[in-house]
C-alpha cells in the first residue's frame, strides 16, 4: 500500500506531538560512520581556526616588518642624501684649498720673483759688475729683429734677464743671464731656463741659463747652469 500525501501529512504531525517518535526516528537516522565524519569535520574546523589565527599572526608580523623595512630604507635615504652633502661639502672644501694654494703658490713665487728684481746685485754681486735687470722693452729691442713673433712670445715669458760684466771674464763684455724663478726649483724650470737662453743668444750675446727658488729637487740638475738657493750667497756656478 502507498502512502498518500494526506498520510505523509499525518505522520510528521504525529512525529512532532511525540517526543518519543522524536528520540527513536533520530536514533533510527543516526549513523556511526556519520559522527565519524562529524568528527572529523569539527577537527578540520579546528585546525582551519588555528591556521586562520596563525596566518592572521603572520600577516601582522609581516606588516610590521614591512613597516620596519619602510622605516630603514627612509632612514637610509636620510644618511644618502647626509652623505651626498658632506661629500659635496668636502669637495668644495678641496676646491677651496687647492685654490688657496695656488692663490699663495702664485703670492709667493711674485713675492720671490720680485725680491731677485730688487736684489739683483745681492745675488748677481759677486759674479757680475754693473748688475742691472732687463726692461720688457729692452728686451724686445734687442731680440725682436732675430726671432719669429711667436720665439719672441716665448722669451716675453722669461722671469727675469740680468744683465752684466763678468768679474772673471771682462774680456767678454755685458753678458745675459736668463733667469727662471720658482720656489721648488725642478726639471720644468731648468728646461724652461736653457730654451730661454738659448732665444737669447739670438741677440749675438754671451747668455747663462739661471734658476732661482728656495730648494731644488733632484731632477734640478744640469750642465752650464747657475743656480741660486736659499739667499744670495748659495749660488753656484757649474
Amino acid at each position: 500500500m502507498s502512502l498518500t500525501t494526506t498520510d505523509v501529512a499525518e505522520l510528521f504531525r504525529l512525529i512532532e506531538a511525540s517526543p518519543e517518535f522524536q528520540a527513536r526516528l533520530r536514533g533510527f537516522l543516526r549513523d556511526e560512520r556519520l559522527d565519524k565524519i562529524d568528527q572529523r569535520l569539527d577537527k578540520i574546523a579546528e585546525g582551519l581556526q588555528h591556521l586562520t589565527a596563525r596566518v592572521d599572526a603572520l600577516a601582522e608580523g609581516l606588516q610590521h616588518l614591512t613597516a620596519r623595512v619602510d622605516a630603514l630604507a627612509d632612514a637610509l635615504q636620510q644618511l644618502t642624501a647626509r652623505v651626498d652633502n658632506l661629500a659635496e661639502t668636502v669637495e668644495r672644501l678641496t676646491t677651496n684649498q687647492q685654490k688657496l694654494r695656488e692663490d699663495v703658490g702664485g703670492l709667493l713665487g711674485d713675492n720671490l720673483e720680485r725680491r731677485y728684481r730688487e736684489r739683483a746685485h745681492s745675488y748677481f754681486g759677486r759674479l757680475l759688475r754693473q748688475v742691472r735687470v732687463l726692461g720688457g722693452q729692452e728686451l724686445i729691442d734687442l731680440v725682436e729683429e732675430h726671432l719669429s713673433p711667436d720665439d719672441l712670445d716665448d722669451l716675453l715669458e722669461v722671469d727675469i734677464v740680468i744683465a752684466g760684466q763678468p768679474k772673471d771674464r771682462p774680456d767678454l763684455g755685458e753678458v745675459l743671464v736668463a733667469l727662471e724663478v720658482s720656489r721648488v726649483i725642478d726639471r720644468n724650470d731648468v728646461e724652461r731656463a736653457h730654451r730661454q737662453a738659448g732665444l737669447l743668444r739670438s741677440s749675438g750675446r754671451t747668455v747663462i741659463p739661471a734658476v732661482g727658488g728656495k730648494s731644488l729637487t733632484r731632477g734640478a740638475k744640469s750642465e752650464d747652469l747657475l743656480v741660486l738657493a736659499n739667499g744670495p750667497r748659495a749660488g753656484r756656478k757649474p
